[in-house]
């Protein structure tokens, strides 16, 4: 069976270029030859890519219909004049173990404040919490973006702004349904489409820098779908008419970067009034997991500082979001 780093490099080198044979491909990578097993092909035509068997046992592989893949050119003239100033440098790169890992290393020697890092594949793809990201390689959208705020108050509640901003670029780009669940997923019809996950680089003496990490189920292959152990649901289930990963990323990055520049200029709050016709969770039974317990109660929208309202037996008191994850009951 192909491994994962050999089928990032055999759909790297046959995006880049004309059809090749396995052994061709597979010897670029260092891997072992190996037969096409059942699930080597099956993961390859999730992928696009055409097979063809030759009497010697060679197999020459190419992919099928319009590459699909990132391109920091295309990006950049897809986004309004008015995301320039908040966007000073986009990377895209094939392959990191994290996007998120990768500007956070770049914060420990310089300031990564308008730098975006687009990748193709994750190796090491991170969510909240601690969890696993699966992240296959061309296929979804693995985004960061670094800013640096003055104020650590800034920082408050910045991943339902930054839910907020993506499921409005989502929903212009013609994906309707999509819902927040608090804290920092976007959903559709209950199912899991986008994870948001936040992470400090430390003060500077300018202030404090961030890097915002965004992961978007764009057309999950079925081989990867089947490892997830949520409902979940992509882009290309929830439309006809499907965008190009290129528009969604520089959709999602300019309304991103607009975001933070409002919350800089102190209008973060208005994102809050905006979450409410997103909350997924509001005036459902919830239960609240936290460390040591578990509490039932009604979630009741957020507070002024974006914190979760929950209504229990004695009353009604405000969740932080880095104490608790919450379910439906």
């Amino acid at each position: 069976m192909i491994k994962e780093p050999a089928l990032v490099e055999v759909l790297r080198l046959l995006r880049d270029g004309a059809p090749s044979t396995w052994h061709a491909c597979l010897a670029h990578s260092g891997a072992e030859v190996a037969p096409l097993d059942a699930l080597t092909q099956r993961m390859l035509a999730d992928h696009g890519v055409e097979i063809s068997l030759t009497s010697d046992g060679d197999a020459t592989l190419q992919i099928a219909g319009p590459r699909d893949t990132l391109n920091a050119n295309t990006i950049l003239e897809l986004l309004p004049s008015s995301a320039g100033a908040g966007v000073r440098k986009l990377e895209v790169v094939w392959t990191t173990d994290s996007t998120n890992l990768r500007l956070l290393e770049n914060a420990r020697v310089s300031s990564v404040d308008g730098h975006a890092l687009a990748a193709e594949h994750q190796s090491a793809g991170r969510g909240r919490r601690g969890r696993q990201w699966l992240s296959p390689v061309a296929s979804n959208l693995y985004l960061s973006i670094g800013v640096r705020l003055a104020r650590a108050e800034q920082m408050q509640a910045l991943s339902l702004i930054v839910g907020v901003a993506a499921a409005d670029a989502l929903g212009a780009l013609g994906y309707a349904g999509i819902g927040i669940k608090w804290p920092n997923d976007l959903q559709c019809v209950g199912r899991k489409l986008a994870g948001i996950l936040i992470e400090s680089a430390g003060p500077t003496p300018e202030g404090i820098q961030l890097v915002i990490g965004i992961g978007i189920n764009v057309r999950v292959p079925a081989y990867v779908g089947e490892q997830i152990d949520q409902p979940w649901i992509d882009l290309a289930q929830m439309t006809t008419t499907p965008r190009t990963r290129n528009e969604i990323c520089a959709a999602v990055l300019a309304a991103i970067t607009s975001a933070l520049a409002e919350v800089r200029r102190g209008d973060g709050a208005q994102f809050f009034t905006r979450f409410a016709q997103y909350d997924v969770l509001r005036d459902k039974p919830i239960t609240v997991h936290s460390a040591d317990r578990q509490q039932h109660g009604i979630a009741r929208g957020i507070d002024e500082k974006g914190e979760l309202l929950v209504e229990y037996a004695d009353g009604v008191r405000a969740t932080s979001a880095g104490e608790v994850s919450i379910r439906l009951s």
